[in-house]
């Protein structure tokens, strides 16, 4: 891919980016693209202006494509799919409407948030599409999400480009650090908006310690799954047994977690008082024990 940059350089980009966000297979992600375009092709601040520009023009073009296409198209498909189970098309229209309306007026700032989260690119064009946001909120907010989206690697590999090798060797590992970011800018934002709906009556405490404790049983899960996808069947007993009474304290945790949020989902749906001491000491004491896990045990475990 390398090579094909160097001669080709423009062209290999730009189809690159178009391709990939209208859903067709590309080699390499776009991100990877344009930060090798910055290392080798771009050797000057206007030169790396224009190629912004230009790139940025791209992106927006060809997501506006696929989000027309889903809008016209692909609503009359939803629409269709949704008449199988029942026949009234006026009400199929006002369900997708009130779809549109719980993004609170918000159209352009959700399409920009959505389009800078990696993986979810396309389907934040698609989804939009669907619902029928319209079409200037859609560019409203697709736009400086484009910019922003194309300025980050190709400034990198300008700025770095005696490194470049080095990133991309780390691509697979940088862009988990992004989802993982990104997600967790979701679940604080939901947690915000519960919070902010619920105001500050009793559940509310109780909403925030639901979300985070689900959102820390969420990670422990993920961390069990990958100990035991990758741990060796024949492990010495010196690493074994730390590694299994490691499982287990986590696995007692997550259990602890998921009790307390069910306690507090109940207590939610039935109106119930402030949370008492005992209870809020043992849900910050489990959660102590998870960044604990994180922080000190996990990293003796780096290499399950």
């Amino acid at each position: 891919m390398q090579g094909l940059i160097e001669h080709y350089g423009l062209l290999v980009v730009v189809l690159i980016i178009y391709c990939g966000e209208i859903g067709l297979p590309t080699l390499v992600p776009g991100e990877i693209a344009l930060l090798l375009y910055g290392s080798q092709v771009v050797h000057s601040v206007p030169a790396l202006i224009g190629a912004l520009a230009l790139f940025a023009f791209v992106d927006i073009l060809a997501t506006s494509t696929i989000h027309i296409l889903s809008r016209t198209g692909g609503n009359r498909l939803l629409l269709r799919l949704m008449c199988r189970f029942h026949s009234n098309h006026q009400q199929h229209e006002e369900t997708i409407a009130r779809w549109r309306a719980r993004l609170g007026g918000r159209d352009s700032l959700v399409v920009f948030v959505t389009r800078l989260i990696p993986m979810a690119r396309l389907y934040a064009s698609i989804t939009t599409g669907l619902i029928r946001i319209r079409l200037r909120d859609f560019a409203m907010g697709a736009a400086p999400a484009a910019v922003v989206w194309a300025s980050i690697p190709l400034t990198l590999g300008y700025i770095l480009r005696d490194q470049v090798g080095m990133v991309t060797s780390q691509y697979d590992v940088l862009i988990k650090g992004v989802i993982a970011f990104s997600v967790i800018s979701v679940v604080v934002a939901v947690a915000m908006w519960l919070i902010r709906r619920a105001g500050w009556q009793p559940e509310t405490l109780r909403r925030f310690r639901l979300i985070l404790g689900l959102a820390a049983v969420y990670g422990i899960g993920a961390r069990l799954l990958l100990v035991v996808l990758f741990t060796q069947p024949q492990m010495p007993s010196a690493v074994a047994v730390p590694t299994l009474a490691w499982v287990g304290v986590l696995s007692g945790v997550a259990l602890g977690l998921v009790w307390i949020a069910a306690h507090d989902l109940r207590a939610i749906r039935m109106g119930g008082h402030r949370i008492g001491t005992l209870s809020g000491l043992a849900w910050a004491s489990l959660m102590l024990t998870v960044l604990a896990s994180v922080t000190v045990m996990a990293p003796q475990h780096a290499a399950l």
